[in-house]
């Protein structure tokens, strides 16, 4: 089967409107077409979610809709942070999941020291809640590939004989890392499609 992921949801239309072109009408089982982000939100972020915050449901947010549901929280732990001001950028203050050894969920930034502990509280208590964006996803599904890596392997290869991945020159070093460990040392076809001189990334 094949395994064709790229970046955006224009770009998978293209592909089914493609495969609809030369006669192909329908995807099935064990064929996987999709965006990068909902490959590793399917098969390992929402796994992974799962086994760490049990009895919550994942609710996946652009940075936008994630940043309303933060800022609440957020003040009401620091009271003192004037309402005049944004509060702080989770991009820009570097905010990454982390899992320790007993599979406990914490966040660490570089915000602030005067708020910084309260800043990555806030987002812990967001994940409880069971909201999480797309790159705490990929996060998650990174933990998920490296402590089941062996078995995601051989899975994966018994499932897929081709890697597709479209627009190349888009994909985060994070992603692109995770997709050459699903393949490397197998019988998996790994094809990377894209166009360097436009690449978001040096990969």
């Amino acid at each position: 089967a094949i395994c064709l992921v790229t970046h955006t949801n224009v770009a998978v239309e293209e592909v089914f409107s493609g495969l609809n072109k030369v006669g192909i009408k329908k995807v099935e089982y064990p064929n996987f077409i999709g965006t990068i982000q909902e490959f590793f939100n399917h098969f390992f972020a929402i796994k992974a979610f799962n086994s760490l915050n049990k009895g919550s449901n994942i609710r996946i947010l652009d940075d936008d809709e994630y940043t309303k549901k933060l800022e609440p929280i957020f003040r009401s732990k620091v009271t003192w942070y004037s309402k005049g001001y944004s509060v702080p950028g989770f991009k820009k203050n570097q905010v990454s999941l982390n899992i320790d050894n007993d599979n406990n969920v914490f966040f660490l930034s570089q915000a602030n020291k005067s708020y910084r502990d309260n800043y990555n509280q806030s987002f812990h208590t967001l994940f409880q809640r069971g909201i999480v964006t797309n790159q705490q996803c990929l996060e998650l599904a990174k933990w998920y590939i490296e402590n089941n890596l062996d078995k995601i392997k051989s899975a994966f290869s018994s499932r897929f004989n081709y890697l597709l991945l479209d627009e190349a020159q888009d994909t985060s070093i994070m992603q692109y890392s995770l997709l050459e460990g699903l393949t490397d040392n197998s019988e998996v076809n790994f094809q990377k499609f894209g166009d360097p001189y436009q690449a978001l990334y040096s990969i």
